[in-house]
């Protein structure tokens, strides 16, 4: 066998073996970057929101101890509303949405080393008259069949006014979003409650909508 067949044959190996080791490597990295044990139960992911909306809708503050929660009082509209501890004021909401005034969240690290937590946006629309708040609601913010279904949809109350609550799940991901409106005078105030929490996490996910329940309840109008 002359050299340049040697040469050759030697060649195609070398390649063969990197080839091999490449593949290996992006197959083994693609496992390490998307662990399927993060992945939410769809089932689960949806006790939790049933869960959530039976909170909202029938608790009060009445017997919370909130001596150690924090208030954030907003004069221009003329509400307040109380977060616990553990829970932050963020204003950076603000750049994506002009009608945002505040929002509070709490925010953590997983056993899997990614960030989780709840976030609670509220934002106040200026109308010139009374609103249907549920046609307000489909006209603003329409779910798209495409990417999303409405769960459910109920009445709550929200510092004794009536509020439309809405659950909305993904057709993507199997998640789901909820948000509340309803009108106080002029403004209507629309409250968006994202929260994403491992479905094996129940001890976080029951804490964290005992949390978020008692913040709605919390919101108080001064005038």
């Amino acid at each position: 066998m002359n050299k340049k067949v040697i040469i050759s044959v030697a060649t195609v190996i070398i390649l063969a073996l990197i080839g091999g080791g490449v593949f290996w490597y992006l197959k083994t990295q693609k496992r390490e970057v998307n662990p399927p044990v993060t992945e939410n139960k769809p089932e689960q992911t949806q006790d939790n929101n049933n869960q959530l909306q039976r909170q909202v809708a029938s608790s009060t503050t009445k017997d919370i101890d909130m001596s150690n929660w924090e208030t954030y009082r907003n004069e221009e509209y003329g509400f307040e509303v109380k977060y616990p501890e553990g829970w932050e004021l963020s204003e950076e909401y603000k750049q994506y949405n002009s009608h945002n005034v505040i929002a509070v969240k709490k925010m953590f690290v997983n056993q899997y080393g990614s960030t989780d937590g709840s976030i609670i946006k509220i934002n106040v629309y200026s109308v010139d008259n009374k609103k249907d708040v549920r046609e307000w609601l489909d006209k603003l913010f329409p779910v798209d069949s495409e990417t999303s279904t409405l769960h459910k949809i109920s009445n709550i109350k929200i510092a004794s006014i009536e509020a439309t609550y809405r659950t909305i799940t993904s057709n993507v991901s199997g998640g789901y979003f909820n948000d509340v409106a309803f009108q106080n005078n002029n403004d209507i105030y629309y409250i968006e409650i994202i929260s994403r929490i491992l479905s094996e996490d129940q001890k976080n996910t029951e804490q964290h909508n005992s949390d978020i329940s008692s913040i709605l309840n919390s919101i108080n109008f001064l005038k």
